[in-house]
Formats: C-alpha cells, sequence, structure tokens
C-alpha cells in the first residue's frame, strides 16, 4: 500500500470502479495516521 501511495501521480481521466469496503477503511486509517503540519490531531 506504501508503495502506491510513494508512486502516485496526478490524474487526469478517471474510471467507474467500485472500491471494496475494506480498501476505503485502509485509506482513512493511513489519512489519520500521517503527519501533519504544525503535530495537529484530527
Amino acid at each position: 500500500m506504501l508503495d502506491i501511495l510513494r508512486k502516485r501521480r496526478s490524474i487526469r481521466k478517471y474510471r467507474e470502479l467500485e472500491i471494496d469496503r475494506e480498501t476505503i477503511e485502509l485509506l482513512k486509517e493511513a489519512a489519520l495516521r500521517a503527519p501533519t503540519s504544525r503535530g495537529i490531531k484530527p
């Protein structure tokens, strides 16, 4: 998962794909654990 985030790029064309609930929850958790400016916690 982290490898995917490290290789991210800007996407101009989007596809209609369903994302399973587990992937969404994993991404939410990763976002909550990401560093923030000034160390502010969400």
